[in-house]
């Protein structure tokens, strides 16, 4: 259901970006039209990729390889991140920032796809044994899971549109700044709750509620 999802919503993507004034609509002047057109579907086609590509990667955690799983999520962040800062300090164009930003996320997903497709192909996803039946059982979860992704999209970038057409654009690297220093506390929690997210699967596939519930509780505590 993902990918046939992913590919519908790919198609309907550059038309998009070209008909609908999107520049307009965030707020973007300084930036020209085709300019801001390529960035918008980069940074679009990266967030409907991002389901399907995480669901090839988190094939090893399945398997009870949690390390490979959080490995390459670490691979394609770090990954982004110096790839936007040479492209910064090469002097690149806002295009060519994003297009650089996207490149770690797809070399990793590649990579990722190309050893599972040698070492475990029959782990990969497939629309050629797609059915029917399937896809209307998996409907509403994949449905649920893209509207996190959207959720997600929105609390980052949102505020990030509001600003930048209420007051400008100094005051967006302000907000990113010290939203950045703020999420810290957050940033620290999140290590700690994807570390047990493995424990916290096995506890419910072999049906240990009581200890799942006592473990939830105690996350959620420490969590506040």
């Amino acid at each position: 259901t993902t990918e046939i999802y992913t590919l519908s919503l790919h198609d309907a993507l550059p038309i998009s970006c070209l008909t609908l004034p999107l520049a307009r609509w965030v707020g973007v002047t300084h930036i020209q039209r085709h300019v801001a057109t390529l960035i918008v579907w980069v940074m679009a086609a990266r967030l409907i990729w991002q389901m399907p590509s995480a669901q090839i990667w988190n094939i090893f955690r399945s398997t009870g390889d949690q390390a490979t799983t959080q490995w390459v999520w670490n691979l394609q962040f770090l990954g982004g991140i110096l790839a936007t800062a040479c492209a910064v300090a090469l002097g690149g164009d806002p295009g060519a920032v994003a297009l650089w930003a996207l490149m770690p996320f797809v070399l990793v997903t590649l990579a990722t796809w190309a050893w599972l497709r040698r070492h475990r192909p029959e782990l990969l996803p497939a629309l050629g044994e797609a059915r029917r039946a399937e896809v209307r059982k998996l409907l509403q979860p994949s449905f649920f899971f893209g509207l996190i992704m959207v959720g997600s999209a929105l609390a980052l970038n949102g505020p990030i549109v509001a600003v930048s057409r209420a007051v400008g654009g100094a005051a967006v690297a302000l907000l990113v700044t010290t939203r950045t220093l703020a999420t810290v506390v957050r940033q620290a929690q999140s290590v700690m709750t994807t570390a047990i997210w493995p424990h916290l699967t096995r506890m419910n596939a072999a049906g240990r509620s009581g200890a799942l519930r006592t473990t939830h509780h105690l996350m959620v505590a420490a969590s506040m």
